[in-house]
């Protein structure tokens, strides 16, 4: 650690930080004309001066000298920003040299001493190195552009807790490491940094982190900061209670007849550009409506069970995976977005709700934070913008025991946007009171109903996917999708085949659920039940009987960026029920899984 003589000026290294003497530390923000360390040690003592950033330093030694300190350290010219080692070195411990410094000045270079109509205004307030520089020493005192004194931290509380979010209480001596990560964050969501790097950096002191700096990773950095901070915090759930806040999560299907396609589905939600993304944020500006979260006070009950230990986060590669409580809404779809290359066409997706062990106080009532996951092909999940906060879910209605038997293992995961491709076949609504099972499909094609597409690795004509419902494991029905003739635009016509599997009933040709996959998949032209859809929209429907449910399929021709050698398929599966034989002793009816 390098400090400048207040009285000499001459500039002494500590090579062991145990051997440092009581010294006073400069907090400012950077500016034209800072005086460097390259400077101090190669340029004129003449010329030093002259440059605009050495003002701040005289102030700074005199003051120092005044109050009968031998040592000043300021961050522009004690430390070789050449030497990576040494910067990486001193970002990490800047946190503690500024909580060790026997006095802290904060100098305001654009606040006069007429400071009340423009404290609020000032720079210092808005970048990222601040505010570990204001949260860590014990004690600010703060100084206008020609060094007259406006306060101290502890007189000013107040005043700079409405600045800055921060409470009082952190201002005032209290151990931040009591506030939540979400809180923290939140003190940081609306500061800047120049690099893109240091929004991570400049908070390794604030949540007692260490890492290696890699300059030129980009936002890389933040998410390995959240990486750490999940390690050092296994059982605080606030790190993942980031994003928009509302009372209802607003992508919900409202009603039957939307899900089942006969009103629209409803407009884009609350803060939806329809990306999707895992538990960890983008950056600090995403908890700027968390800074009211803290821990459940019994989440150590739900934690560390005896008797069945729960999961902590761990990472693998760029999912987590994790214990969350987790139910199934009533809404059991969601509508998710397409991009504007298909007019953000508007399509379901499957939903469950996790409950973090986190939320709002307010009086006797706790209120759980709930994270709207959506389910994806393969069994993981993904998330939006969106934290929901509700009464419904709050305690003493909802304690640790219920949240524990709610308890889930998952895998969580962002989702690239979804990038349409010639031949896709996009599921507005897939819909069914029967579970769907055992899709086979050509090399060709990608189906991932969960995600809601079919899509084309590369131009097919024929069979395209088979896919098997299941009422119970006897009763079902198969479903074949194919490509069929020539069309205009070059990809052909869809072709669905449907067959009423009931293996209690004799036939020749299949015994088993997957018999019957099987021979509708090689037989697809000979279901007996079929359909040419017809361009550019078409709507087939098959009435209920006692051996098959009512069936719905309607398709519709788009192109991407509306370029007519770009088609796509948009396609509507909704199987319902209405007869007594349907309902009679088989179980209670269920959407897909």
């Amino acid at each position: 650690m390098r400090l400048i003589n207040s009285k000499s000026w001459q500039m002494t290294e500590f090579i062991s930080y145990n051997e440092v003497e009581p010294y006073a530390i400069l907090s400012h923000t950077w500016h034209k004309e800072e005086v460097t360390y390259e400077d101090w040690v190669t340029l004129s003592w003449s010329d030093i001066r002259k440059k605009k950033g050495f003002r701040k330093i005289e102030y700074c030694c005199h003051q120092a000298a005044k109050e009968g300190l031998d040592w000043v350290w300021v961050d522009t010219c004690c430390i070789d920003k050449k030497s990576s080692a040494e910067l990486a070195e001193s970002l990490n411990s800047m946190f503690r040299w500024y909580r060790d410094a026997t006095a802290c000045y904060a100098y305001l270079a654009d606040v006069p001493k007429d400071w009340k109509k423009h404290l609020a205004g000032s720079r210092w307030f808005t970048r990222g190195w601040t505010l570990q520089e204001l949260l860590a020493p014990p004690e600010v005192v703060f100084y206008s552009d020609d060094w007259q004194q406006i306060g101290k931290k502890s007189e000013l509380s107040d005043v700079i807790s409405e600045i800055t979010g921060i409470q009082a209480m952190y201002l005032n001596g209290a151990d931040i490491q009591l506030a939540s990560v979400s809180q923290r964050m939140s003190w940081a969501a609306r500061r800047q940094t120049s690099r893109e790097e240091d929004i991570a950096y400049c908070l390794l002191g604030i949540f007692d982190i260490n890492m290696t700096l890699i300059y030129g990773e980009g936002h890389k950095a933040f998410r390995r900061l959240q990486e750490e901070i999940m390690k050092a915090y296994p059982e605080d759930h606030t790190l993942f209670a980031w994003g928009t806040v509302v009372p209802e999560f607003s992508r919900l299907v409202k009603t039957e007849a939307q899900e089942l396609g006969q009103e629209p589905l409803g407009n884009k939600a609350v803060d939806d550009d329809g990306e999707l993304f895992g538990l960890l944020a983008k950056s600090p500006k995403d908890f700027a409506q968390s800074g009211q979260f803290i821990c459940y006070r019994d989440a150590k009950h739900f934690f560390r069970r005896w008797d069945s230990p729960i999961t902590a986060p761990s990472l693998i590669g760029r999912t987590i995976r994790l214990d969350l409580p987790a139910y199934a809404s009533a809404n059991r779809f969601a509508v998710s977005h397409l991009g504007p290359e298909l007019r953000n066409i508007s399509y379901l997706r499957q939903i469950y709700s996790a409950v973090l062990l986190c939320g709002r106080q307010n009086g006797p009532l706790f209120t759980f934070v709930v994270i709207p996951l959506l389910y994806c092909t393969g069994g993981y999940y993904t998330r939006t913008r969106e934290v929901v906060v509700s009464d419904q879910i709050s305690f003493p209605h909802v304690d640790h025991n219920a949240l524990w038997k709610w308890r889930t293992p998952m895998v969580v995961e962002g989702q690239p946007r979804y990038q349409p491709r010639v031949g896709d076949i996009i599921f507005r609504r897939f819909v069914s009171f029967m579970g769907y099972t055992r899709p086979c499909s050509v090399n060709d094609v990608d189906v991932t109903i969960q995600d809601g597409f079919i899509k084309a690795l590369s131009p097919t004509r024929g069979r395209l996917a088979c896919l098997m419902f299941e009422y119970t494991n006897k009763v079902g029905l198969g479903l074949c999708i194919s490509r069929v003739g020539e069309s205009e635009d070059g990809i052909g016509y869809l072709h669905f085949g449907v067959m009423p599997v009931d293996l209690m009933r004799p036939t020749l040709h299949y015994q088993t659920m997957d018999d019957a996959c099987n021979y509708l998949w090689k037989n697809w032209q000979e279901a007996p039940y079929k359909q040419e859809m017809q361009l550019p929209s078409h709507t087939w429907e098959i009435q209920e009987t006692e051996n098959i449910p009512a069936v719905c399929i309607k398709s519709e021709r788009m192109y991407i960026d509306n370029k007519q050698k770009q088609p796509v398929d948009i396609v509507d599966i909704v199987i319902s029920r209405t007869r007594p034989e349907w309902s009679g002793n088989f179980p209670a009816p269920y959407r897909y899984v």
